[in-house]
């Protein structure tokens, strides 16, 4: 993913007021995130409230600090060898699956195998999901991290959904090596 695409998706992602929902009828009416951003303030309204066109024609604070952060997350050296990816709903690795529940995320963070994100990494009958909190306690959060090892040696990838605060879990020593 290019830099300008990645920024494009963050934005979307950090607009305050504008949900899943109304991001996904912008992706429907205009395309990749840049083109998104390209359109008039009325031309959005078309699509979304008012109140979430205004929204998405200011840049969200944060975002230049979050798009250095992931950017280098992206370039960045994993674990073990393992490659380090950005899903978007438009990818083709997007796993299906998630894709057909009723409110997808709009992005992913995976980390896992190379050759497994070359290619569909995520075929019919072969996920596995596991929901957690956001806040979770000591406890969960290493079971976590064993369940995420575990499965890397395995030769499955790991995507967690979350959107805030996976660098300050990555910051803690959270993706050790499996």
């Amino acid at each position: 993913m290019e830099r300008d695409e990645l920024a494009g998706w963050l934005r979307l992602t950090l607009t305050p007021g504008v949900g899943n929902g109304a991001a996904r009828r912008l992706l429907a009416a205009f395309g990749l995130p840049p083109a998104i951003f390209r359109q008039s303030e009325g031309t959005l309204a078309q699509c979304v409230t008012s109140a979430q066109a205004q929204a998405l024609c200011q840049v969200p604070p944060g975002l230049a600090q979050q798009l250095e952060t992931t950017w280098a997350w992206l370039q960045g050296a994993a674990p073990e060898g393992a490659a380090r990816v950005l899903l978007t709903l438009g990818d083709a690795r997007y796993p299906q699956a998630l894709l057909e529940t009723e409110d997808p995320p709009l992005v992913l963070y995976g980390i896992g195998p190379p050759a497994l994100w070359a290619v569909n990494p995520f075929p019919a009958g072969r996920c596995l999901a596991i929901v957690g909190s956001r806040n979770p306690r000591h406890r969960a959060r290493t079971t976590r991290g064993n369940s995420r090892a575990h499965c890397m040696r395995r030769g499955s990838p790991s995507c967690p959904g979350w959107r805030w605060g996976w660098m300050r879990r990555r910051t803690r020593g959270r993706w050790k090596a499996p």
